[in-house]
């Protein structure tokens, strides 16, 4: 096929006892996707009585966006490149309900594998002109007026048939005509013990400096907006040992660490989307932890049957003790009772053909 034509409609009832709620989501996409020349443009609305959370995750309703997209990338290798593609994208973004303008998007990207498999590429995107943020007020018909912003980012990939390989990934953010950047990089070993053995390690650390957010909403509707410094280390060890081709064990665990840090300085924020000074005072700072531990078995004892056996070590904890050190920290999140949960499932196939001749 050279085009390709793609769309989706949900809608979503909910029924409460005083009230019913209607709302929808809407997709649409045309694409050429065939030869080195390829693009895209899309429409993207969902409505603001949108609600699936009662199903699974919805991290926001209320807009429309209108994207596009073209791309030049080959299929053949050259002399020095196995593959390359080189894409420029952008969109503009409206509230659904008010169809207020919100802000825009222009990116360039490339990535490129080289004869020997070894990977690089980066991006670099910006918007123009002010943004209008509908949501970081919290406030049904309040916004948040910001300048454009510029996020870059550069990483590498080695070979994977090698048995150690890496992924490296640095990242730089700022907001024009202020002080507010944010950089951060991700480091990814993995090595492979064996063809039934491996392990992959993922560092992910990023700190922001002087961003404007959301604090409070205190007496008259009035808005609280601080000024802080954010900071975030993950770590992620993941493995998974194959016994043969229907067992195997695997071992996923995750650290994550997120601390904010506001300063003395709050702003009250006006029917303009700006920001003037408060002699609001209080402490803010957010030192935010979750650990999970999960370790499981499973076993594919017939064709699309299955057991799965889990055991799950979780510990959560929220302070405001946000000048931790690290060691400090894990200190403090271990004081917390532990999680532990253990589960079996157990999924078995029917064949429907084989079933008439049980019966």
């Amino acid at each position: 096929n050279k085009y390709n034509f793609t769309g989706s409609y949900k809608f979503s009832h909910v029924n409460e006892p005083d009230e019913t709620t209607n709302g929808y989501s809407a997709f649409l996409e045309f694409s050429k996707i065939s030869g080195n020349i390829q693009y895209e443009i899309s429409h993207y609305r969902i409505s603001d009585t949108y609600d699936i959370q009662d199903l699974g995750f919805q991290r926001r309703n209320n807009f429309a966006n209108y994207s596009s997209e073209i791309s030049y990338r080959t299929f053949e290798p050259t002399k020095r490149f196995n593959s390359m593609r080189f894409t420029f994208e952008n969109s503009f973004r409206y509230q659904h309900n008010s169809n207020e303008y919100s802000g825009n998007n222009f990116e360039i990207s490339a990535w490129l594998t080289k004869l020997s498999r070894f990977a690089f590429g980066g991006k670099i995107e910006s918007s123009i002109g002010s943004q209008y943020d509908f949501y970081e007020p919290r406030v049904t018909g309040n916004f948040f007026k910001q300048n454009a912003r510029l996020f870059t980012n550069a990483w590498v990939s080695s070979d994977y048939r090698n048995k150690f390989a890496y992924d490296i990934r640095a990242k730089y953010f700022k907001r024009y005509s202020t002080s507010n950047t944010t950089y951060g990089v991700k480091l990814s070993p993995r090595y492979r013990f064996s063809d039934k053995f491996q392990l992959i390690h993922d560092f992910d650390f990023s700190k922001g400096f002087n961003e404007k957010g959301w604090v409070n909403e205190i007496e008259n509707e009035e808005i609280i907006f601080g000024n802080r410094d954010k900071k975030t280390v993950t770590n992620t060890l993941s493995g998974k040992l194959n016994f043969n081709t229907k067992s195997a064990l695997a071992l996923s665990f995750r650290h994550y660490w997120s601390l904010v840090t506001y300063d003395s300085n709050f702003y009250k924020l006006n029917n303009k989307g700006t920001l003037n000074n408060s002699n609001y005072t209080g402490n803010h700072d957010i030192n935010y932890n979750v650990w999970n531990l999960d370790l499981s078995y499973s076993w594919e004892f017939a064709p699309g049957s299955q057991l799965v056996a889990l055991y799950r070590n979780s510990l959560f904890k929220e302070d405001e003790l946000s000048d931790l050190k690290f060691s400090e920290n894990i200190d403090n999140l271990f004081q917390e009772p532990v999680m532990n949960n253990i589960s079996l499932k157990f999924i078995y196939f029917l064949d429907y053909n084989k079933l008439k001749t049980w019966l």
